[in-house]
């Protein structure tokens, strides 16, 4: 990718226009004893004496320079590129792509860039001599003329403040005659390098990121053979930021324009990569099909719509879908996104997206609230088997519980669900075990009992079965919001209120469980009194004894800065956790670059945003969003974020399915 955008003839010219207009004059600076007045250097020397001297080197910024350049065969660097020139009033928005390709040689790489400056393809060759990484780069300064410039790009140890000499030569014969004399010019070349140190670069889709800077620049100079004098020297610029474990993340170059008038600077900034095993930020979308080799629905497109469930299976997921009438799909999609293998089962029609789809064990499990209950897979989606009914309901009340959450504690399935109670006089809420055949295991605890239950979440987090819920102690009671955590194993049970006399609005809900190591969190994106969607979502850690950890007096001062809250629309958010680490979707309309204001706002976004639980509470979390444009058919339409491997599947779309890998920092 990093490159000089060289147009010597062009730029060549107007020096020697230059020198013509002010009668053979004009500066060269550092050229020689008399270069400043428009003299002819003395001699011919090999070098130009226009390099700076070097520097004492300070600090070492890393030992190791191939961390942050590093070699990855197969990767993909995908950036977007803005491009502002004299007298335009609008930037260029482009994008362009740079891979790294093996070779024989494992010390090097062939690099290659689809549209570097916004003016075509460029190709160099990478090399790793010794702790140095050099870009074997050149100069054409005519047809057949061109000159070698070994490019150093970082060298071990990186340190502030040195200087890497790249190229210093005089070239008495450029191969091109410039003032038409029909003898061919001379031209002075001279490049260095310089470590800046470690800065915050902000990226267009993703958060800021800490970075080497290394500015390298670029002199040169012609002497015409009319009058011997020598031209003012043209500078082109380069910036260049490398960041640990991604290479190059930004690089901003400056060069004069073909007229000299002025300058064209070109931003380029890294929007994902993908490498052979690790990678940051979003993969462009892939549409799901169904391999050809496939025994069921050979070659044929996922439908989006069709999928009611994800779920993750290690290194895979299995996707279930209601794509026709007579049965139930199940899709292996492997860690790249791509389906590998298909089952269908008829008479498992139906399933509809309210139930619950979760791992247990070895095991993918489905459970619903009308019979088959528990219906049971294997990792490949095979049918294992089904449990048409579990004993929910009290004696002589069958038939009337019904299953709010499903989740799995080791090799069993944890439940969450509403029975009347004995005498049906009130509605109690209960958590219980079961084994994957049905059987009971353990005790069951009743965690409220009231007039009714109306909105529940329900997780497996630290140790607990943690549910919240939000009930009326009776039928015309005001409305409270409830956390219960309880350890099936000692019995032991925490309960906490939340908040009392919520509203009594339409749109009443409870904060969605979030699973976690130690502890558990609530995430809510609507106020809990009102329903009133919230500018920001909010949230309450519970410490690993589950008691709250709160960030003010009143819930109103747990905002969660930085993840959005609820789609005045109703869309909502849809939290998760891995780890420590809690994650937030949802889909919004904006500018997918806010940082560039002249381009097109009105498009689709869709932002995954992350942060960890730390110490203290939610409200203090440092939020990081990736920004990813999606077409506006897959508006509104299917988003699942599925853990797969080390990366996360962003599953979208209508009638076909999309597929995008994303990687987030620290998954890598």
């Amino acid at each position: 990718m990093f490159g000089f955008q060289w147009r010597p003839r062009a730029l060549f010219v107007a020096l020697a226009c230059v020198l013509s207009a002010c009668g053979g004059g004009g500066g060269g600076g550092g050229g020689g004893t008399d270069a400043g007045t428009g003299g002819t250097p003395p001699g011919t020397p090999a070098t130009t004496s226009l390099m700076p001297p070097a520097s004492t080197p300070g600090e070492t910024l890393a030992a190791d320079a191939s961390v942050y350049r590093p070699f990855a065969a197969g990767g993909t660097w995908r950036y977007r590129g803005v491009q502002t020139q004299p007298n335009v009033a609008q930037p260029v928005v482009y994008d362009t792509v740079t891979q790294q390709l093996a070779t024989s040689v494992a010390s090097q790489v062939i690099e290659t860039t689809s549209n570097a400056g916004n003016s075509g393809n460029d190709q160099t060759t990478l090399v790793l001599d010794a702790g140095t990484i050099t870009a074997n780069d050149h100069l054409d300064l005519a047809p057949g003329v061109r000159v070698p410039v070994p490019r150093i790009e970082l060298k071990s140890p990186v340190r502030a403040g040195e200087q890497y000499n790249l190229i210093d030569r005089r070239i008495e014969d450029m191969g091109t005659d410039v003032d038409g004399d029909k003898r061919n010019d001379a031209a002075d070349i001279a490049a260095y390098a310089r470590v800046v140190g470690i800065e915050t670069v902000a990226l267009p889709t993703l958060p800021s990121i800490q970075a080497i800077r290394v500015d390298t620049t670029l002199m040169t100079r012609i002497r015409i053979s009319t009058t011997g004098q020598w031209s003012p020297v043209i500078r082109i610029e380069a910036r260049a930021w490398y960041a640990q474990g991604l290479g190059l993340v930004q690089l901003q170059t400056e060069l004069p324009t073909a007229d000299l008038s002025g300058v064209t600077r070109n931003v380029e900034t890294l929007v994902s990569f993908e490498g052979p095993a690790s990678g940051y930020g979003a993969s462009p979308a892939s549409v799901a099909t169904v391999p050809l080799t496939s025994a069921v629905f050979p070659g044929q497109t996922v439908s989006g719509s069709s999928i009611v469930a994800a779920v993750p299976m290690g290194d895979q997921a299995l996707l279930f879908a209601n794509r026709s009438a007579d049965g139930l799909t199940v899709y292996r999609m492997n860690a790249s996104g791509g389906i590998s293998g298909v089952q269908h089962h008829l008479g498992l029609n139906n399933q509809p997206r309210s139930g619950f789809y979760l791992r247990v064990g070895s095991e993918a499990v489905a459970v619903n609230g009308f019979g088959p209950l528990v219906t049971r897979f294997d990792a490949s989606g095979n049918l294992l088997g089904t449990v048409a009914a579990l004993p929910l309901s009290r004696p002589g009340r069958q038939g009337d519980a019904s299953v709010l959450g499903a989740a799995a504690q080791g090799g069993n399935l944890a439940l969450l669900w509403s029975r009347g109670t004995a005498d049906g006089s009130a509605t109690e809420l209960v958590m219980g075990r079961f084994a994957l055949d049905g059987t009971p295991v353990g005790a069951q605890a009743v965690v409220f009992t009231g007039g009714s239950v109306d909105r529940t979440s329900f997780a497996f987090s630290g140790g607990r079965l943690v549910a919240a819920w939000s009930g009326r102690a009776t039928s015309i009671g005001a409305l409270d919001i409830q956390v219960a955590a309880w350890a099936p194993d000692s019995g032991d049970l925490r309960q906490t209120v939340l908040l009392s006399g919520a509203s009594q609005a339409t749109y009443r809900l409870a904060p969605t469980v979030v699973p976690l190591d130690e502890g558990a969190a609530l995430m809510w994106a609507r106020d809990l009194r009102t329903g009133d969607p919230l500018p920001e979502s909010a949230g309450l850690r519970l410490d690993a004894q589950f008691n709250p950890v709160r960030g003010g007096a009143t819930l109103d001062d747990e905002t969660v800065r930085g993840m959005p809250g609820a789609r005045t629309d109703s869309g909502s958010p849809a939290f998760q956790g891995q780890g420590q680490r809690m994650l937030g979707l949802v889909d919004r309309t904006g500018p997918l670059w806010p940082d560039v204001p002249a381009y097109p706002v009105n498009r689709t976004l869709t932002l995954v945003s992350w942060w960890d639980a730390g110490a203290g509470p939610l409200s203090g979390a440092t939020v990081k969003t990736l920004r990813v444009g999606v077409e506006a058919s897959e508006f509104n339409a299917l988003r699942m974020l599925v853990p797969v491997g080390d990366r996360l599947l962003l599953l979208g779309g209508d009638s076909a399915l999309t597929v995008r890998t994303l990687w987030l920092p620290g998954s890598r």
